[in-house]
């Protein structure tokens, strides 16, 4: 399942879903698409962009960071 598949837009409007949350981005992201390129991103989040403003759920989505990306405090 990709974030464009209709199935999403499905199950929200059949149980009225007030909140989806997506864990781990990677994991829902077309096979085609770099999570690098932010306007490949942007466009694999059309789909559930349209679905949050069509049926008022809330959409989180989690992307998790390497340990590349760690930052300390102090």
């Amino acid at each position: 399942m990709t974030f464009g598949d209709d199935r999403i837009r499905e199950a929200v409007e059949k149980y009225n879903a007030k909140l989806l949350i997506f864990d781990l981005m990677s994991s829902y992201i077309g096979g085609d698409c770099s999570m690098n390129n932010a306007n490949e991103t942007r466009a694999e989040f059309n789909h559930l962009i349209a679905v949050a403003k069509d049926t008022g759920c809330a959409i989180i989505i989690i992307a998790h960071m390497n340990s590349m990306y760690r930052v300390t405090m102090w």
